[in-house]
């Protein structure tokens, strides 16, 4: 096994996961404050970067594509905040 490691990328820092039987794999970027158009107002907001990729040999499009809107949605509507 792999192990685990911060690797520098041009926008901030990278944590790949590499585990698992290798049906997906994520890489989660490191939060920065950047601006984004929030109802028609430029606003500075928290965001981070996620890859998602997926065995397609192991995983149709469709449900992949379901589960990262799922994640999206969770993500910003702030699912587990406040969770220790």
């Amino acid at each position: 096994m792999r192990s685990h490691r911060l690797v520098k990328a041009a926008s901030g820092y990278v944590l790949p996961y590499i585990g698992g039987p290798k049906a997906s794999s994520f890489a989660i970027g490191s939060v920065a404050r950047k601006p984004v158009v929030v109802r028609d107002a430029i606003e500075i907001r928290e965001m981070v970067n996620v890859t998602a990729a997926f065995n397609h040999d192991l995983i149709d499009g469709a449900p992949a594509a379901r589960f990262v809107n799922e994640l999206r949605r969770l993500v910003e509507a702030g699912f587990g905040e406040g969770m220790e």
